[in-house]
């Protein structure tokens, strides 16, 4: 079988792949939006891309799918960027296709070989499913030197080996779900170990929202580290937020703030540059311009009970 010169394929509508043999060559392989359909092992055993830098991925949410793929990926020695996402189809009560996570088979089937990937700088799970760090499989692996960003993980655990393991991490995206903190609260999932993350500069952490502040014990169980300079919240409160010293950007999103007043202090924000807030219950900003000495763009977006804003020497962007 003669093997193909190309260095790139790009898959937008169906799986036109027989193997993989014939692509050894290939430096960027991006199938995301079509989902891979096996007919046999060798149409799907990804090991044979020895030269891959970039692989996006979408399976179908069938056993030996999901486990070849998942045991070939340690081959790939040379990746550098990988996104990987595990599609299930149901249909509804009028017959069409919905999708779905699927949590107990990542469980089951999935082994996460990514983490034998020494050049691994880029990893995007969009289904957010992460096995626990404390397993048998993370025992042999000292460090992921050059790992930058990891995004999108669901119930994400912040054990101290687990971080201990990222020294070089610079983006993080976590999703918390209201269904797993809201019986045992927050301290489970090692939040205030994110300040081991010393070089991390842009964190994503969005929590679905209480029904009400009971047993809301988040703000007394996470910290964030100095370096930050990008940091989008949902579900969270201001906490200690003002003092991060090297802070850029700040996006409160979905009740990120919660009660009606917010008041600022002297020398918070030194050098933010971007606020935006979005749906939020706010009625009283209290602050002043000196608070803010470096702001440059304002959004608001759904924060109707907000009575007026503060003067502030900035470029309001958007008021909606």
């Amino acid at each position: 079988m003669e093997t193909s010169t190309m260095h790139t394929i790009l898959l937008f509508k169906h799986w036109a792949f027989d193997s993989w043999k014939c692509f050894r060559l290939l430096r960027i392989f991006d199938g995301l939006s079509v989902v891979i359909h096996s007919t046999s092992s060798a149409d799907i055993y990804i090991g044979e891309l020895i030269h891959l830098r970039y692989l996006a991925l979408t399976c179908e949410p069938v056993r030996q799918t999901i486990t070849l793929v998942s045991n070939s990926l340690y081959r790939l020695q040379h990746l550098q960027t990988l996104i990987f996402r595990i599609k299930e189809f149901i249909r509804d009560t009028d017959g069409r296709v919905v999708p779905q996570g699927l949590p107990q088979l990542h469980q089951e089937y999935m082994e996460f070989e990514f983490w034998r990937l020494p050049n691994l700088r880029h990893l995007i799970l969009l289904d957010g499913f992460l096995p626990d760090p404390s397993t048998k499989s993370f025992e042999q692996i000292s460090s992921m030197e050059n790992l930058q960003t990891l995004c999108l993980m669901k119930d994400f655990k912040c054990s101290e080996r687990f971080l201990e393991m990222l020294p070089n991490l610079k983006k993080l995206g976590v999703i918390y779900s209201y269904k797993s903190t809201y019986e045992t609260g927050w301290s489970q999932y090692c939040l205030l170990n994110l300040v081991r993350l010393h070089r991390l500069e842009k964190l994503n952490l969005y929590a679905e929202p209480y029904p009400s502040l009971r047993a809301y014990d988040l703000p007394q169980n996470i910290a964030f580290p100095s370096a930050l300079k990008k940091l989008s919240l949902s579900g969270n409160d201001m906490g200690m937020i003002g003092w991060l010293p090297n802070l850029q950007v700040l996006k409160l999103k979905r009740h990120a703030c919660h009660g009606p007043e917010w008041e600022t202090s002297e020398g918070e924000f030194c050098r933010l540059k971007v606020l935006l807030i979005d749906s939020t219950d706010l009625v009283q900003w209290t602050t002043e311009s000196s608070h803010f000495p470096k702001l440059e763009q304002l959004t608001l977006f759904e924060c109707n009970k907000l009575r007026g804003i503060p003067f502030m020497h900035v470029v309001v962007q958007n008021i909606v």
